[in-house]
């Protein structure tokens, strides 16, 4: 009996073993689950991924409570903000119950002042950075004297900005980091002006006096130039002189400077006429705007459709061309590179093969889709989405952008899952839809239960779950087909992203295209005041231009603008906020665009936030 009873005793001892290790295993694992989701979050916020983070610390509230919830809440609300997401990130602080530590009391108070100042609200902004408590942890330091600048700039206090910015930088570890705090410090000044102020600490004085010096002699680059030249003799030590003073020489060295003649090769005749007019009128449109405003060249136009691109340029040359913007098209771009020995600087206007070196003052400006495929990669990434799928047209020109897209977003970590090519000359394209979105694997499956089952059951079919986007490579008349479809096909909920090919300004219906997401030039979907005005000018006399038609005289306008800053001999240097995009040079002579973004709604483009863009001023001399 006692032995029936020890071993009783001794069964139970062992289940109640097992349980603990079962429990201790099971909270290991969502442990080590939090951890992981932890350092992804984290690693995104470092790259910049910030709507990313974000969500993945909202994962993490699903498994903590209290105070450990508190703080994931504010750290997702920090990165809302950082993912130009405000509205995100007042419904995260509105959850905070507290109480809190002193280092989320001190992140609650940072994550408030950001929100006060997307609010307008300056003065506040600074009242509860001065409420918080003491010192915060060194990660939120950077930031806090960013909002701690931002605020009083818009105070009007540019001293206490500036000492913000430069003790803000003590906090901060890469060059790059460092170098974009200087930027920050200038373009307040510039944005905000600085009056008479003056400051105690040298390095603060210096870029007060830096901005006062330029804002003096803003009527005349020459003034500007041997203002600086000054400035760097008075401060010879002062971190100005690391960029910002070399990027304003360059810019007002190239400011107006143009060369005697220029030459520019288009299509004015034959079957591409329409093309190479509308660069050309775009490019005497930007010489007509600046007249007036300092010397301008003497500008030949060449018509290659008659003369050949070959004997076009070579008679460019011989006619005294300093300067040769073109050609359009990209087999005549093959031939001037051919033709170039590199005795005169070369702006073609499309793209030379990969295959081609480039000979020496040989720069590449186009309008490229494959640019855009690419910067739409990096739009997905930096919304938090890793895994996607793509519908392309089943041509050499969806070829093109799914390699480029593909080819990116592998690059960057992202994954695309599958892809289909669509008819572009279908009006249906239900069938690969269904294909892409597995749709068809679910109706087997409902076959198959209907066979089992004897009747007909109650069904509704599911798309796959694995994809967070599609990517959509489409003409402006296919992408209004498109998106009704994939809303009809269970996908109304993915995110979509296209490129500019695929809207059409003021089309009947551009409501169809709601919800899809895009880049596309400033001159289309953020004109400036002097853009609109120019484009109503071009209303009253060419209204029947095609969108097309449209973007080549934006780039005709950048191209003129880039005359200057190539012939000025620093065209690595800052960049041009263009018609066409946000325009610097790379190390290889191609210029890079970069684009504003936009998602439609009710038919139009609404422009999104995009905090890269936003982030970095344009140093450039001209701004057409």
């Amino acid at each position: 009996m006692n032995y029936r009873h020890r071993l009783r005793s001794t069964a139970t001892l062992m289940l109640v073993a097992a349980f603990g290790f079962i429990l201790a295993a099971c909270e290991t694992g969502s442990s080590m689950m939090q951890d992981d989701t932890l350092n992804r979050a984290e690693q995104l916020e470092r790259s910049g991924q910030h709507a990313g983070a974000a969500r993945a610390y909202e994962e993490l509230l699903a498994d903590a409570e209290g105070a450990r919830a508190d703080h994931y809440r504010l750290l997702a609300a920090r990165s809302w903000i950082k993912a130009g997401q405000p509205t995100r990130a007042r419904l995260r602080v509105e959850e905070v119950s507290g109480p809190l530590q002193a280092g989320d009391l001190f992140l609650w108070g940072l994550v408030s002042a950001s929100l006060a100042l997307d609010e307008g609200d300056p003065q506040k902004a600074l009242r509860l950075l001065d409420e918080a408590p003491g010192s915060g942890p060194s990660a939120l330091m950077p930031d806090y004297y960013l909002v701690r600048a931002d605020a009083s700039f818009r105070t009007g206090n540019s001293v206490a900005a500036v000492n913000a910015l430069v003790e803000r930088e003590t906090w901060l570890n890469s060059p790059q980091q460092i170098a974009d705090n200087h930027r920050r410090i200038w373009t307040g000044l510039e944005k905000f002006g600085t009056a008479a102020a003056a400051a105690d600490d040298p390095v603060t004085n210096g870029w007060l006096d830096l901005a006062q010096r330029t804002n003096r002699a803003a009527s005349s680059s020459f003034l500007i130039i041997a203002q600086l030249r000054e400035w760097q003799s008075e401060f010879p030590n002062h971190p100005a002189n690391a960029e910002i003073v070399p990027g304003l020489l360059a810019q007002h060295r190239s400011s107006g400077v143009f060369p005697p003649r220029v030459a520019l090769l288009v299509p004015t005749s034959g079957r591409q006429a329409a093309l190479g007019q509308a660069v050309r009128d775009g490019f005497l449109a930007a010489f007509y705007e600046r007249k007036g405003r300092g010397p301008s060249p003497s500008v030949r136009v060449y018509d290659i459709a008659a003369t050949g691109a070959t004997p076009g340029f070579e008679s460019a040359i011989r006619e005294g061309a300093e300067v040769v913007v073109g050609p359009l098209l990209k087999n005549n771009v093959q031939e001037v590179a051919s033709a170039s020995d590199g005795s005169v600087t070369v702006l073609t206007l499309n793209r030379l093969g990969s295959e081609t070196t480039p000979p020496a003052g040989f720069f590449q400006f186009a309008l490229s889709p494959e640019d855009e495929a690419e910067a739409a990669a990096d739009r997905i990434l930096a919304d938090g989405y890793y895994r996607g799928v793509a519908l392309v047209p089943a041509n050499s020109w969806g070829d093109r952008l799914l390699a480029a897209f593909a080819n990116r977003l592998r690059g960057q970590g992202g994954q695309l899952l599958e892809y289909r090519r669509y008819d572009d000359q279908a009006q249906d394209h239900g069938a690969t839809i269904t294909a892409l979105l597995h749709l068809d694997s679910s109706e087997a499956r409902r076959q198959r239960l209907t066979r089992a089952f004897g009747s007909q059951l109650e069904f509704e079919p599911r798309r796959r779950k694995d994809a967070q986007f599609i990517f959509v490579a489409a003409r402006p008349q296919q992408g209004r087909i498109l998106r009704p479809e994939l809303k009809f096909h269970f996908a109304a909920d993915l995110p979509i992203y296209a490129t500019s090919d695929i809207f059409e300004p003021g089309a009947r219906d551009n409501g169809d295209l709601d919800g899809v997401m895009f880049p596309d030039m400033p001159w289309v979907i953020a004109p400036d005041p002097s853009s609109v005005e120019l484009q109503s000018q071009l209303e009253a006399i060419w209204p029947q231009r095609s969108p097309l038609q449209s973007r080549l005289f934006a780039l005709g306008l950048d191209a003129y603008a880039l005359v200057a800053a190539l012939y000025g001999g620093s065209p690595a240097e800052g960049g041009i906020a263009g018609r066409t995009g946000m325009l610097s040079v790379d190390a290889y002579g191609v210029v890079r665009r970069r684009l504003a973004w936009a998602i439609m709604t009710g038919g139009e483009p609404e422009l999104l936030p995009d905090a890269e863009i936003l982030a970095l001023p344009p140093l450039a001399a001209d701004s057409l």
